[in-house]
Formats: C-alpha cells, sequence, structure tokens
C-alpha cells in the first residue's frame, strides 16, 4: 500500500505523510490554497496522553482507504467500518480525558490525555472528539464517499455532489 496523505486535523496547512506499512508518519507544510485537500484522504494529529513521567506523544489519524474507514492510534489500527467497536471519549477531571476504542466489554485501546475544550473547531479540536463522533454515526458510506471526493479534489459543495451525498445517507438510515 502506497503512503497515506493526511491533513492535521486543527492547522489545516499543516500535512502528514502516513506509511501504513511501517506507522512511520513525516510532518510537512502544505504551501498551496488553504482549502486545497486534493489527495487528502483523512485526518491526523499527535496527541501527548500520559501524566508527567510516563508522557508519551501518539499520532492519531482517521483516514479512508478504499472501502474502509480506519483508525490508526500509534501502532493500533482499527477498520471502524468492519469491526463493530465502540468508541468513547469521557472527561475524568477537569481537562483530563480519557479515550477508548472498546470491542465487547474489553478496551482494545486506551489512554488518557489532558486537554481543555476551549476551541471552537468543530468537536473543541481534538481528533479523538471526530472519532467518537463518527464512530456513533456509523455513516462509514457517506464518510468514505465525502474522503474519495476530497481526494479526488471533486467540489464537495457542488449540488450534484450533495444531492448524491443525501441519496447515501437515506439509504444508511434504511
Amino acid at each position: 500500500m502506497s503512503s497515506i496523505l493526511l491533513c492535521d486535523y486543527v492547522n489545516q496547512r499543516k500535512r502528514y505523510i502516513l506509511d501504513p506499512e511501517t506507522g512511520s508518519v513525516a510532518e510537512t507544510l502544505f504551501d498551496g490554497p488553504k482549502d486545497d485537500m486534493r489527495n487528502v484522504s483523512g485526518f491526523g494529529s499527535y496527541r501527548t496522553c500520559g501524566l508527567l513521567h510516563n508522557r508519551t506523544k501518539l499520532f492519531i489519524a482517521a483516514y479512508a482507504v478504499d472501502d474502509d474507514w480506519l483508525v490508526r492510534v500509534g501502532s493500533s489500527v482499527f477498520n471502524m467500518s468492519r469491526d463493530r467497536l465502540d468508541v468513547r471519549r469521557d472527561t475524568k477531571y477537569v481537562f483530563w480525558k480519557t479515550f477508548r476504542i472498546r470491542e465487547g466489554n474489553s478496551d482494545r485501546f486506551a489512554m488518557s490525555y489532558l486537554y481543555s475544550d476551549s476551541q471552537i473547531w468543530p468537536d473543541n479540536g481534538d481528533i479523538c472528539s471526530y472519532i467518537e463522533r463518527m464512530a456513533r454515526d456509523e455513516s462509514y458510506e457517506a464518510l468514505l464517499y465525502i474522503w474519495d471526493g476530497t481526494k479526488r479534489g471533486s467540489d464537495i459543495t457542488s449540488r450534484e455532489f450533495i444531492g448524491e451525498l443525501e441519496r447515501i445517507r437515506s439509504r444508511e438510515k434504511r
């Protein structure tokens, strides 16, 4: 599989190049038009988790590959469109968040991190909130359609694109 281009969840000028085989991530700045998302397959972001002496920086990404919506946290990859996974982001204490990906009653991944939820960007600028919301919505076909259109450089605000997106969403609700 070839490299995957991701846009930073908050800073649209920042891009990540993810090697899906090794999990290595290269960061680069995008010098094109701010809203140009061609070839981008999803979002990525670094999150510092843990407290004091056991702090670690993890790369978290949510992206589309073919017909799959994937979530990568560090070296773990989860296929959200095929596996029955539950995603939760909770506040334990003020600013202290937990992010869990569960299968049944067991955690497949869990982390704790500090975050203030003070940003206006959707989901408070936290990619973990975005992943939780998208997993809860379960409209993977629509999500994949949007990312495929974005990757191809389609105008995702056009009437034709939105009309097809609405048809997909109505099929998903049945």
